[in-house]
């Protein structure tokens, strides 16, 4: 199993970080090393389920992950995403070239540091399946979680998403 959690302090309101990690076309562009995130259903406008691809990585075959992700905004205004892994509930969706990645545990936590900054923590206990070296899957996974905040601090504050609202989101000075 690997186990990792990171932090980072960015530019953006709620709404637009909510808004920037559910647009599945663009997840390739901030989630190191994925190559394709579709969602599968959609629950409601709070959840859905979605398949991710993952590149081959050096001696690391193709992976996939099915997962269930859900948000919600706390009395203290902060947003909490949960995600599930969903793997054996939508086999057919499984491709027969990718291993599946098993999602054990996966939590973002975003709130406001103050207005128009915040602090991003995630959280992910996670069996990447196949035969892979542990050595060679810790640093895979740490690094890719590096990239991925990185990506994330620079994509994030300059992103259209930062003009949009959800309205079931309230923002830090919102009456």
């Amino acid at each position: 199993l690997i186990e990792i959690r990171a932090k980072a302090v960015i530019e953006s309101s709620l709404s637009g970080t909510l808004l920037f990690l559910q647009q599945t076309k663009n997840i390739p562009q901030w989630l190191h090393n994925s190559s394709n995130s579709e969602i599968i259903k959609t629950i409601s406008e709070t959840e859905n389920i979605s398949l991710t691809h993952f590149d081959k990585v050096w001696l690391v075959k193709k992976r996939e992950m099915i997962i269930r992700s859900h948000y919600w905004q706390n009395k203290d205004l902060s947003v909490e995403v949960t995600i599930k892994d969903e793997s054996k509930n939508y086999r057919q969706y499984q491709s027969k070239k990718a291993i599946q990645i098993n999602i054990l545990s996966a939590h973002w936590l975003i709130k406001n540091r103050r207005k128009g900054i915040i602090e991003i923590e995630h959280r992910i206990i996670a069996d990447p399946n196949g035969h892979i070296p542990k050595w060679l899957a810790n640093r895979i996974a740490l690094k890719s979680m590096w990239r991925t905040l990185i990506n994330i601090e620079n994509q994030l504050p300059g992103s259209h998403y930062q003009k949009e609202k959800l309205k079931n989101i309230q923002e830090l000075g919102d009456d």
